[in-house]
């Protein structure tokens, strides 16, 4: 019997698939009315009713049908407790028939009364078909016989990295796909064209398109730069601050060089006067970023202290410096300021060495200013990699992430590879503060805009692979810059809050893949003691 305990499965799943079927196999039957008549009617009860039956068809339909095709495949190999896949498929056959039914609202037609017969029928067989899977599960583990059923986790054993990536892949369309859902419930509006809208928003111009990229870079420098120190287990929150006491380094040399003879000569060209002061604005970010980076290895070396909770409230610091600095200090009397105080305009604005110390234009085209920092983040990425996978530094950091006790085991100082390697993690990101100030030209508290925490998820979501942190970067700015160019129904523009709840599902269904890839659920039973 048990080798033909597929056949369950099949028919349960075809008797749904054929009720979900009955509203399509309706509408589309010959009638006498005109075939252009009954296309119209069809288009505007599937698309145009955002509240009608056909998105919730879609979706339910594809949802439910791919946990049984599960089901099946799972239950033909002989799985072990593939009931559950059929489990998860009824509770699908159940819920989005009744999901249809809270949202379908026009029900004063005859044709439309008989439709709404269908979710009735796909609940009440997706009932049974639960019935029907958990009776497989528990009568397979003989739970008449009274023996206890434990669900345990276990770490695998290892599996090779092409199944993990399928898993990541599969996680990835699956958070997706509840976008989508999520996406129909607010906007009202076809996923598709959300996504279009989104697309137009992020590469729909020159302008836009290097924009973008200057925002994929800037969020991947800071996420390479914090990947040392999560590699090797030293929880470096502190990102924020590093990367803004980098730009106040270098908004402060661009300040105090703007006030001497030699940059407010207009006779020297900008490419000269630039040439001598970017040396020392990077000096500068590097040795900030350094020291805000080399505090908390210090500490936690010397005396065990929390990295989590200090390199956190070390970007409060450097919020408190750079706002005292620009609202208290001598920054307000030469600047361009913002009624709060709390940021400035264009730094040396007023002066004839104003532009000194950021990136020039290549020619007219907007945007061009940006190509620096793009071709410093890729070299960055190529050398991190590198770095982390071939010198002896990276071995040592892996070493140390694995288990301190066994690289002291083998020699390996660990103290000293901790503060080594946040004065590297924070001297990187000095290094991304400074091309934020060189291309934007100004400096304020919140330039780094949160940045600094969306890079630690960059850097778990790739695994620490520099270059599978370019897809994460370009994924999250994608979300968050699409959003604002969609316009809903109503007339009313998305904002990044939509665009931060989509990127927090993607990232919970990710870690939560990242879970499984290393543990394994498992259902066993406790065999009773012989007297």
């Amino acid at each position: 019997m048990k080798k033909k305990i597929w056949i369950v499965p099949a028919v349960c799943v075809a008797l749904v698939f054929l009720t979900l079927l009955i509203p399509w196999m309706h509408l589309t039957q010959p009638e006498s009315v005109p075939a252009v008549t009954r296309y119209s009617g069809l288009t505007m009860l599937f698309w145009n009713n955002a509240f009608g039956i056909g998105p919730w068809f879609l979706i339910g339909t594809a949802v439910t049908l791919l946990f049984g095709a599960v089901w099946i495949v799972l239950s033909i190999l002989k799985i072990r407790n593939a009931e559950l896949a059929g489990a998860v498929f009824a509770v699908s056959a159940i819920v989005f028939p009744a999901l249809l039914l809270k949202s379908f609202i026009p029900q004063t037609e005859d044709r439309i009364t008989q439709l709404t017969l269908a979710p009735y029928v796909t609940i009440l067989l997706g009932a049974i078909a639960l019935i029907l899977a958990l009776g497989l599960l528990f009568g397979r583990l003989r739970l008449g016989d009274r023996i206890p059923v434990s669900l345990h986790i276990a770490k695998r054993d290892g599996i090779p990295a092409w199944k993990r990536w399928l898993f990541r892949t599969a996680a990835i369309l699956i958070a997706l796909l509840l976008c989508a859902i999520i996406t129909i419930l607010i906007t009202k509006m076809n996923p598709a064209s959300v996504f279009s809208s989104m697309i137009k928003g992020t590469f729909g111009s020159a302008r836009k398109t290097w924009k973008t990229i200057y925002y994929v870079v800037i969020l991947l420098g800071i996420s390479l730069a914090v990947t040392p120190a999560f590699k090797m287990r030293f929880w470096n929150i502190g990102a924020e601050g590093q990367v803004l006491i980098g730009a106040f380094a270098a908004a402060a040399c661009m300040f105090y060089a703007g006030r001497m003879p030699f940059f407010q000569n207009p006779d020297i060209s900008m490419s000269v006067k630039n040439l001598i002061l970017f040396p020392c604005m990077v000096i500068a970010s590097l040795a900030a970023g350094a020291l805000w980076g080399f505090l908390p290895a210090f500490f936690k070396s010397r005396w065990n202290t929390n990295e989590t909770l200090f390199t956190l409230m070390m970007n409060y610091v450097a919020i408190q410096i750079v706002k005292f600095m620009i609202a208290y200090r001598e920054f307000p009397k030469l600047y361009q300021w913002s009624s709060n105080g709390t940021s400035v305009g264009t730094i040396n604005a007023g002066f004839s060495s104003v532009g000194i110390g950021t990136f020039q234009k290549i020619g007219e085209q907007s945007g061009t200013q940006y190509w620096f920092p793009i071709v410093c983040i890729a070299v960055l990425t190529v050398l991190m990699f590198l770095y982390l996978r071939y010198s002896k530094q990276g071995y040592e950091i892996s070493v140390v992430g694995e288990s301190e006790r066994t690289a002291s085991y083998a020699g390996i100082k660990v103290d000293r590879v901790i503060i080594r390697t946040m004065i590297l993690s924070g001297a990187l990101c000095g290094l991304v503060g400074f091309l934020l100030v060189a291309a934007e030209g100004t400096v304020s508290h919140d330039v780094v805009d949160g940045r600094g925490y969306t890079a630690v998820m960059v850097s778990w979501m790739s695994q620490f692979n520099p270059f599978g942190m370019v897809f994460s970067s370009l994924l999250l700015v994608f979300m968050q810059f699409g959003a604002k160019e969609v316009v809903m129904p109503d007339g009313v523009s998305l904002d990044k809050n939509f665009a931060n709840m989509l990127m927090a599902i993607i990232l919970f269904f990710i870690i939560g893949c990242e879970f499984f890839i290393t543990y394994k659920l498992q259902l066993g039973r406790h065999k009773k003691k012989e007297e």
